[in-house]
């Protein structure tokens, strides 16, 4: 059988490389990605498989309306062709909205019902809604599952010393800094520079090195400081850099959810109010400060003492991936 992979975002290689890797012996696969930063590179340099470039992302709110006219009528008649008999995505109601206009089927994975329209958009097209059990949402297309998106890649992710050591870095006598760019819809009124110049500030001033990795589009600058290092894209061994850190602060939700999930404790800047939070936020392992505690849940950060890697408290995702895939095809 033919399956399309649609992603959307750069996580999305991440989130299906381990699946694709199972399924393409069996079935045909094809990816389709968008010009996204790195997507498109990280795509060919992760996934074995035929990848074509179906329209770009956009800044703006028209922009983005429009390429996703464009991708939905671009999948419709790919479907109407027999490119496919059913689509897979994370998060991309495109597809969802295709494959139901000609009658094929689709595999939807998400995890943001606080991003309204896109979660609305998915529930109502997709054949099957695959999400988190603990946004406690149902519905008649609506499976759930005990776990995560990352756990689909970190699971199996390696973790090394290695590239800590080359770095000259000293485990858990670093910290690291995620700074996403404002131009998601996600992240629209996130303004926060003056609040990361506050995090590195009071780093340093412990004698803390801050690692800082800027998402594509990101603008911040640092204030000056021999211990402020900045670290670009892609990085081997990402993860490593996670595990070892003291604590990660980031304003993107994946990898403050990320670092927790690896046992480090974490802090989310962003000011999203995310349910897919919660469970992680009662064990501890993630902070969610408002601007007011800020410098307390810094300090009550680095009091925290790591922990393992909490994976077997959950569902295999890339099991969950392939098992609906497979079920559904079959």
């Amino acid at each position: 059988m033919r399956i399309l992979i649609d992603l959307v975002h750069p996580a999305d290689v991440n989130f299906y490389k381990e699946a694709i890797s199972n399924l393409k012996e069996a079935h045909d696969l094809i990816v389709i990605v968008r010009k996204r930063g790195i997507l498109e590179d990280l795509a060919r340099a992760e996934l074995d498989v035929p990848i074509k470039v179906v329209g770009k992302h956009s800044k703006s709110r028209l922009g983005k309306v429009l390429g996703g006219i464009y991708r939905i009528l671009y999948l419709m008649i790919a479907g109407l062709r027999g490119s496919f008999d059913i689509m897979t995505s994370f998060g991309g109601f495109y597809g969802a909205v295709a494959a139901k206009g000609v009658g094929k089927k689709s595999i939807i994975f998400y995890d943001d019902p606080e991003y309204r329209l896109c979660f609305k958009l998915c529930r109502i097209f997709a054949t099957r809604f695959v999400i988190p059990s603990i946004l406690g949402e149902t519905g008649k297309n609506i499976t759930t599952f005990n776990g995560y998106k990352e756990l689909a890649y970190l699971k199996n992710c390696k973790i090394s010393k290695c590239l800590v050591t080359r770095m000259e870095l000293s485990p858990k006598n670093y910290v690291f800094l995620r700074i996403t760019a404002p131009i998601s819809l996600n992240y629209y009124s996130l303004k926060q520079n003056e609040v990361y110049k506050l995090v590195i500030k009071f780093f340093i001033n412990k004698n803390f090195v801050v690692l800082l990795s800027q998402e594509q589009g990101a603008s911040f600058t640092p204030p000056p400081s021999p211990l402020v290092r900045e670290v670009k894209a892609p990085i081997h061994n990402f993860y490593s850099l996670l595990y070892y850190a003291r604590c990660v602060v980031s304003s993107g939700d994946t990898v403050a959810r990320e670092a927790a999930l690896l046992g480090v404790c974490s802090i989310y800047l962003g000011k999203r109010n995310l349910k897919i939070h919660n469970e992680l936020i009662e064990h501890g392992l993630l902070k969610c400060p408002s601007r007011g505690n800020l410098f307390d849940v810094l300090e009550e950060c680095l009091k925290c003492k790591p922990s393992r890697p909490c994976f077997n408290n959950w569902d295999d995702t890339t099991e969950i991936i392939v098992r609906y895939l497979d079920n559904s095809i079959n």
